[in-house]
């Protein structure tokens, strides 16, 4: 094994990407790459990876992970895997947040959007009563094509705030478990239509903490539908919410085997999408992560042969942020948010207006 780290270091010194190992504890030896960092042989582990490192540090030996790393004032995006007795970081770029463009994107759509479902409300039910299979196709891809739309608007809208004010949100003391099983229930109803099974098990006692009610349906939803996305032939995800300490961890995993290596290094950069999916505009990961350092917490993405989870916790002993407000975004124009969120993995069937509430 010695030789075989040996020779990969060997490798990795002469590749552009920054590249370290660490012990679990101090960085052991880092690539010619990282030279522009301010990161030496026998710096602290700890400091680079805050409250993620317990959770890395606890998972399988074979699994990869990916999870933000801060170094100095550049924020990176790690992709990690163990070799040996150490851990392997390759780091790529963290990118920039630039929500005035979001706010600006989102606010000219929203009106047009908001007026397109409307209409089409009061239109399609009228054509879908002619009674005509084509037609009712016609009218449920129309709907089902304006509610990705608002989707897509809702994430960027919903993005804007939590990445502009990320100490700030509707904080209330909440039963979880109330909170997840009416949401893992609603989303395994709707999935079916998919044929897909979401399987769940939450905690059997009550879970009582302060949180963002609203925020928290909404990461959950978008790694539900992340999920989704990615559970192959075997049309199987699962969620699994335990609390332990102070923290509430929720693990949503599919079953579609390893993630690309390529896929994982950049599932947290905005507008990309892990693999080939084209379920969304590639903000759902940084919502649920950005919703997860809200709670104190943190998000991090686990790939082994069986499939790729993505592993939330939330702290529960959390107090109301210095910025308590009760304005929430309006993700879902008044709709069910589950159906917008999921509305990236259900078929057109689902949003005929007999069966939609539009």
């Amino acid at each position: 094994m010695e030789k075989d780290v040996s020779q990969l270091k060997s490798v990795l010194q002469v590749l552009p990407v920054p590249s370290f190992f660490t012990d679990g504890e101090t960085v052991t030896w880092s690539s010619d790459a990282c030279r522009r960092l301010p990161l030496r042989v026998g710096d602290p582990i700890a400091p680079l990876l805050g409250k993620s490192l317990p959770l890395f540090r606890e998972r399988t030996d074979g699994v990869t992970a990916c999870l933000p790393v801060g170094i100095g004032a550049s924020q990176f995006e790690a992709t990690i895997r163990r070799v040996g007795e150490e851990d392997l970081f390759f780091l790529t770029a963290a990118s920039s947040d630039d929500t005035a463009t979001l706010r600006a994107v989102a606010a000219g759509l929203r009106p047009a959007l908001d007026e397109l479902v409307g209409a089409g409300g009061k239109l399609l039910p009228y054509l879908e009563e002619q009674e005509d299979a084509k037609i009712q196709s016609w009218t449920s891809s129309v709907s089902h094509a304006a509610f990705r739309l608002l989707r897509a608007v809702g994430a960027l809208q919903f993005y804007d705030r939590i990445a502009s004010r990320p100490s700030s949100g509707a904080f209330r003391q909440t039963d979880l478990c109330e909170t997840l099983e009416a949401l893992c229930s609603r989303a395994k109803d709707m999935l079916g239509d998919s044929r897909i099974t979401l399987n769940y098990k939450l905690p059997e006692k009550t879970v009582i903490a302060c949180v963002d009610r609203q925020a928290l349906e909404y990461a959950v939803l978008h790694l539900i539908a992340n999920a989704a996305a990615h559970c192959g032939d075997s049309r199987e995800i699962a969620l699994q919410a335990a609390a332990s300490g102070r923290w509430l961890r929720i693990r949503v995993s599919d079953s579609g085997g390893a993630a690309e290596q390529d896929a994982l290094a950049t599932a947290f950069s905005r507008y990309q999408h892990p693999g080939a999916s084209d379920s969304g505009i590639g903000l759902g990961l940084p919502i649920a992560r950005a919703v997860a350092q809200q709670h104190g917490g943190s998000l991090l993405l686990e790939s082994s042969e069986q499939g790729t989870s993505a592993v939330m916790t939330v702290d529960l002993t959390i107090s109301q942020p210095p910025e308590l407000h009760d304005q929430l975004v309006e993700y879902a124009s008044g709709y069910d948010p589950a159906l917008i969120i999921l509305s990236a993995v259900l078929p057109p069937e689902t949003f005929d207006s007999r069966n939609v509430d539009l």
